[in-house]
């Protein structure tokens, strides 16, 4: 009798450690369907600190209106993200519940500040709506119009 209620308390034990691992396994696969918003952020500034600049329209969401609120001069060619102030670094984003990350700001000639993105979904893909960016005392804000 003991025998069998060793038994049955093993394979009772084996089915909840085999459902665990399920939901594990499941979680696994079902978290890295889409680009997560830090690593959306990190891809974001390895595009600000590369030469070629092409692809930087690919971060923001769809619903972002018109190239040229992303491509202002006075925020990317000529100011706080143009190519002269590379080497930026975030620092690691701190996401609140509303999807909205910030990051410490620091730019390749010493200047500091903070950065937040607020994030939308595309698809599976979380992607930039809005940037808020503070250096020293200035804002600059890229949102949708």
């Amino acid at each position: 009798m003991k025998i069998g209620k060793i038994a049955l308390l093993i394979m009772v034990a084996g089915v909840a450690i085999g459902l665990t691992s399920c939901q594990a396994l499941l979680d696994m696969f079902l978290s890295g369907s889409g680009i997560e918003i830090a690593d959306q952020i990190t891809s974001f500034e390895a595009t600000l600190n590369g030469a070629d600049r092409a692809d930087i329209r690919t971060h923001f969401h769809p619903d972002m209106t018109g190239y040229q609120q992303l491509a202002d001069d006075a925020v990317f060619d000529t100011g706080p993200l143009s190519y002269a102030n590379a080497d930026f670094d975030f620092g690691t984003p701190t996401v609140d519940s509303n999807n909205v990350a910030t990051c410490t700001y620091l730019d390749g000639n010493g200047a500091t500040g903070t950065i937040v993105f607020t994030m939308v979904l595309d698809g599976a893909d979380y992607k930039i709506n809005k940037i808020v960016l503070t250096v020293q005392t200035t804002e600059y804000v890229l949102e949708r119009f």
